[in-house]
């Protein structure tokens, strides 16, 4: 903080401590030091009030993970909420704007996938949707009657009480089928530089949507105590196979990776990378001398570049004895002298 040069200061972190000023239950030993510590350096919280708490375990729930800046910043950390996304952890993921953001003047600006439907491609789709609905709602890819595939989801819908369960399956099986039959233009809005990790699938992306659904159902379930278990003992179910699915994805990708050159060649991507010889610039190790041979030290090498400074002149012009400094000196003094 002292050299920050009176810049904007933004810090995210875990202080494990509790306070009513970053609307905790309680404040406890810690929090009260953390707040005379903030005080002191002139730094606020950017903590808002909600129902979700940032800290949720077994234990309990409380609001430990604290979003601070000081004044240069305090108005432009903007939108501070606790996400719902699942964070595979026990503290939840926390997300806010840096910047003159205006909600207002965002309007239709929403980055999304443009496809280019076409008239030949229209029955691909609607055998693609049919194929993915039947696949989603039971269990089988093969052909199916419309009619009779119709009539089996309306059933289902009428009768479910997870509707937001069912309108995600859709809005997926929506998106496979346009992504197996239609072109994908050019987005209108120009996306973010964000660089995915290469182990992230499309089933990992489903496996957290199922995820989110599992949680949000446990949360929402407040009268009934029975179905409230039942629903978080599915929850954590869900939430270990799909940490399963994300470190087994890993796993692959590492593997596909150290297994990029010949398992013959020790000397292999795997041991550059370990050794840091990746990307490195060529360096100046030798030197040719006039005979031939070459320099074996760095001491040699200074004074070969020392005392051979120029290069020697093209066969077929008149050469001269090389002159040494001694010479030299003595050629341009020699003549004041006289």
């Amino acid at each position: 903080m002292h050299f920050t040069n009176n810049s904007g200061i933004l810090i995210t972190l875990d202080s494990n401590s509790r306070s009513r000023t970053w609307h905790d239950k309680l404040t406890n030993g810690r929090g009260k030091k953390l707040e005379e510590f903030l005080i002191s350096k002139q730094l606020f919280i950017m903590n808002e009030e909600s129902k979700t708490k940032t800290f949720q375990s077994s234990r309990g729930t409380s609001n430990i993970d604290l979003t601070i800046s000081n004044n240069k910043l305090l108005k432009e950390v903007q939108e501070w909420k606790i996400s719902e996304e699942e964070s595979c952890s026990d503290h939840k993921i926390i997300q806010f704007c840096i910047g003159r953001y205006n909600v207002q003047q965002t309007g239709n600006n929403f980055q999304s996938i443009k496809y280019i439907p076409r008239g030949e491609n229209f029955k691909k789709f609607g055998t693609s949707l049919t194929q993915e609905i039947a696949k989603q709602m039971r269990g089988s890819s093969c052909g199916e009657d419309i009619k009779a595939l119709d009539k089996y989801v309306s059933s289902r819908i009428a009768i479910t009480e997870e509707m937001e369960d069912k309108v995600n399956k859709f809005s997926d099986t929506l998106t496979m089928a346009c992504n197996k039959s239609f072109k994908i233009g050019r987005s209108l809005v120009k996306t973010n530089k964000h660089k995915t990790v290469p182990w992230w699938s499309e089933d990992l992306t489903i496996a957290r949507k199922r995820v989110n659904a599992f949680r949000r159902k446990y949360q929402r379930t407040k009268n009934n105590n029975n179905l409230r278990d039942q629903r978080q003992t599915e929850y954590y179910v869900e939430k270990a196979q799909y940490q399963a699915k994300i470190k087994n994805a890993k796993m692959q990708s590492w593997k596909q990776y150290c297994s990029k050159a010949s398992s013959t060649n020790p000397w292999n991507i795997v041991y550059k990378s370990a050794a840091g010889k990746i990307n490195n610039s060529a360096i100046m190790s030798t030197l040719q001398k006039t005979d031939g041979s070459h320099i074996e030290d760095l001491r040699e090498t200074i004074r070969c570049m020392l005392e051979e400074p120029y290069p020697q002149r093209r066969a077929g012009r008149r050469d001269r004895s090389p002159q040494t400094n001694k010479d030299i000196n003595r050629g341009t003094h020699g003549n004041g002298r006289r």
